[in-house]
């Protein structure tokens, strides 16, 4: 195929995966070829197309790696803070179909009608050791952070943000300490080779 006068949007999983499903879908449509580069849903298309397609694995891949770290960290009982999300409710579906045959739990704590110390009461009364953060940034992720880090309760609690939250350039800035030892997903290899160091290379010129 030859992908000149293609479509490339750059993206972030969380904010944009039902806005790029439904680009992708018109962009088959119309027969134009389209280049994503997020990790979104893995039905990014509703059937096999030659006009779409992705550069980072799909969701699950990622999702089920995730999910085995936290099972080869000893944690069996996890839970999740949500909030309504297409991309965040498949993320919790595969996370739930890895950890459940293996051993594990998956408690799904609802961010529209919970605040952060009525959250941090459920981890305690369920003994939680793991809590992964599928919110928005900056709220409620970083109010949920800080309660979670100051509760006494809560010392040895593991929490994770494989949506990428982290990412974000004012997380640090926001949380300090706090923000620490967050585990998240994050595509790039730990060295590019040169043909991925000259499409960073681009991308980056062409993005701004």
């Amino acid at each position: 195929m030859n992908w000149r006068g293609s479509v490339w949007l750059p993206s972030r999983g969380s904010i944009t995966a039902l806005s790029l499903a439904l680009l992708a879908a018109r962009a088959d449509e119309l027969g134009l070829p389209f280049l994503c580069s997020s990790a979104v849903l893995d039905a990014l298309t509703e059937r096999p197309t030659q006009w779409v397609a992705r550069i980072a694995p799909a969701q699950s891949h990622g999702w089920q790696i995730y999910a085995d770290f936290l099972l080869s960290g000893g944690h069996r009982r996890i839970a999740v803070a949500a909030q309504a999300s297409v991309y965040w409710a498949s993320g919790i579906r595969i996370v739930q179909d890895y950890l459940v045959p293996r051993g594990g739990s998956l408690l799904e704590l609802d961010m529209s009608v919970l605040t952060a110390g009525a959250l941090c009461e459920e981890l305690v009364d369920k003994r939680v050791t793991a809590l992964l953060l599928l919110v928005g940034y900056p709220e409620p992720a970083v109010s949920i952070v800080r309660a979670v880090r100051h509760d006494r309760r809560l010392p040895e609690i593991l929490v994770g943000a494989p949506a990428g939250q982290p990412e974000f350039a004012g997380w640090a800035t926001l949380l300090g300490a706090d923000g620490a030892g967050i585990p998240f997903l994050r595509y790039l290899p730990a060295c590019l080779t040169g043909l991925g160091a000259r499409v960073c290379d681009r991308s980056a010129r062409a993005t701004g």
